[in-house]
């Protein structure tokens, strides 16, 4: 539609409204474009140094910019509710456990001002519990208003601000009172899938389940020691209590007893175990052995059940093995065959890249039984995939471009002067986030996305217009200089309607299912500015350095085929 409209009705409009009459220029447009001609020049005269800057830029921006711009991925939203779950010890009474929430609840209202707090809801039972603290929801003022504190937040003046979530949390976690056999966990509303913002997770894969959670208690130590953490747990459902039997191997070696006849002894004794039926006649009755209730009631008669050795005298199984009461599984997950245990921390930091750094550094040195392995949880892969498929857009979007200058110039050559416009505007983009402190996240792709679309404009605006009038007869020197004055107004004025049109996303408070558009209009912001000043001075410079490689080119042609002349030689 836009385009339409610059076609036909802008064209009609202007033959209505502009007067006849020539405008002088303001004193402070020539001044500025005569500043860029002295300039051009120079940096024509000077065409090695000026290669070498833009290598050095290209050099920030991938090698120090992009590293060191925060990341961050879909899940950090606005979630507004948090739960924190506790386990008590099993000796507790529910007094005691009432006791305990009091003072809980007592501490989460006394700073309920601070937090912005509008309900807490307590649930618990003798040996757990569950307290849900809602927060408020943020005020949505007029964009004006947002964009006054953006501007001092940019300025570095004092901005009164409500506290973050994360920052909420770990407030929190000094202030509420511990005990000795208490611990707690923190999940954000919405987590029963994969992991929740502000949480990270390694996951365990093996065979042994047992054997999983000993490594997970190593692995929980490590993950205490990232940046940021609030509170680390290993992701698994508790059973009931259940009685563990070690077998001293050595022992029952010097018996001649076998692991695997104990094993199945203690199963037929306390599970039982069905037998074939028996055929009576017509009749089929099914036979279960199993120790009788009352030989099977407590602990010290699982000790006595005897075995006999290979001298033939009987050893009681407390002679064997020894025993302990730990909490059961209350489920086993499996993927691919192999039963897996996740360990989450909670923490405060929002750049992935380095946690995912922290958590490789964390876990160095970290062995494992042959058969087990680690990676990093689900958010890490979706944040891996994201960034993938963001990577793929941003490479079809220059093939693109690319392909379609080509065509409209008529040469594959000259549309790689018009290319360096892309890692300009990024420099650009990268920078004004890192300034900022502003996490690239989905919306600063989309941005660097549409950003490419957009600064090649004002590239292909100057080339074209150089090429113009080199066929009205300049030389390539003089069409550069006077395609730089002519284009230089249009591409300003372009460049600044289009940031002043960015200023409210920028700075302003919209957002989409809790995403805000600021990262977006940042990236646009910050990928314009660079690239219209710099485009101005390096796409004709690489315009002509590209344009030798053409002649050079047509020349090797020329050398190889003697018979044909070139056009400059004709």
């Amino acid at each position: 539609a836009s385009l339409v409209v610059a076609l036909i009705l802008i064209p009609l409009a202007a033959t209505k409204i502009i007067s006849r009459k020539s405008v002088p220029e303001l004193g402070i447009i020539r001044k500025s474009r005569e500043t860029y001609r002295k300039l051009l020049t120079v940096v024509l005269a000077h065409r090695l140094d000026t290669v070498l800057v833009i290598v050095a830029i290209m050099g920030i921006t991938f090698g120090i910019l992009m590293p060191n711009t925060p990341k961050a991925d879909e899940n950090s939203g606005n979630i507004s509710d948090f739960f924190i779950r506790f386990d008590l010890p099993n000796n507790y009474t529910l007094d005691e456990s009432n006791e305990y929430f009091k003072i809980v609840e007592d501490t989460i209202a006394a700073n309920a001002a601070r937090y912005k707090i509008k309900a807490v809801d307590t649930r618990f039972r003798k040996s757990r519990g569950r307290i849900r603290v809602f927060l408020e929801q943020p005020k949505k003022d007029q964009w004006y208003g947002a964009v006054y504190r953006g501007m001092r937040k940019v300025l570095g003046l004092t901005v009164h601000q409500r506290m973050e979530k994360n920052e909420v949390l770990a407030d929190l976690k000094e202030r509420l009172p511990m005990r000795p056999g208490i611990t707690f966990r923190t999940s954000w509303r919405g987590a029963s899938e994969g992991d929740d913002e502000g949480t990270v997770s390694v996951t365990l894969h093996g065979d042994d389940t047992g054997k999983l959670a000993e490594l997970a208690q190593e692995v929980e130590r490590r993950l205490r020691l990232l940046d940021g953490v609030i509170s680390v747990e290993t992701d698994r459902e508790e059973g009931g209590d259940e009685v563990k039997v070690v077998m001293n191997r050595q022992i029952a070696q010097r018996n001649g007893i076998n692991p695997n006849q104990v094993a199945f002894t203690l199963m037929y004794a306390v599970r039982g175990i069905n037998l074939p039926r028996f055929h009576a006649g017509d009749k089929e009755i099914e036979i279960r052995v199993q120790f009788k209730e009352e030989d099977r009631q407590n602990l010290e008669q699982l000790k006595n059940i005897s075995f006999v050795n290979r001298s033939g005298r009987s050893v009681p199984l407390s002679a064997l093995a020894s025993f302990s009461i730990e909490k059961g599984f209350g489920q086993i997950p499996r993927e691919n065959g192999k039963s897996f245990l996740a360990v989450k921390a909670k923490t405060t930091r929002s750049d992935l890249m380095k946690i995912s750094r922290q958590i490789d550094r964390v876990m160095s040195g970290f062995e494992l039984p042959f058969g087990y392995s680690w990676e990093k949880g689900q958010r890490f892969r979706r944040f891996r995939d994201q960034n993938t498929s963001f990577s793929s857009s941003l490479k079809v979007a220059i093939i693109f471009v690319f392909i379609l200058m080509g065509i409209l110039f008529e040469s594959f050559i000259l549309p790689l002067s018009v290319l360096i416009a892309i890692p300009l505007s990024l420099f650009g983009a990268y920078l004004m986030l890192f300034l900022t402190g502003t996490s690239q996240d989905i919306m600063a792709g989309i941005g660097m996305i549409i950003l490419i679309g957009v600064v090649v404009n004002n590239a292909i605006v100057l080339v074209d217009m150089i090429n113009r009038r080199r066929r009205e007869g300049l030389t390539r020197h003089e069409a550069i200089l006077d395609a730089g004055s002519h284009r230089f107004r249009p591409i300003m004025m372009t460049s600044f309607t289009t940031i002043g049109g960015l200023l409210p996303m920028a700075l302003g408070n919209a957002a989409l299912i809790g995403i805000p558009y600021a990262p977006m209009g940042l990236t646009l912001i910050g990928g314009l500015l660079t690239s219209t000043f710099l485009t101005l001075l390096a796409v004709p410079v690489l315009y002509t350095l590209f344009d030798d490689l053409s002649l050079f080119g047509k020349r090797m042609l020329s050398w190889m085929r003697p018979g044909e002349k070139t056009a400059e030689e004709v």
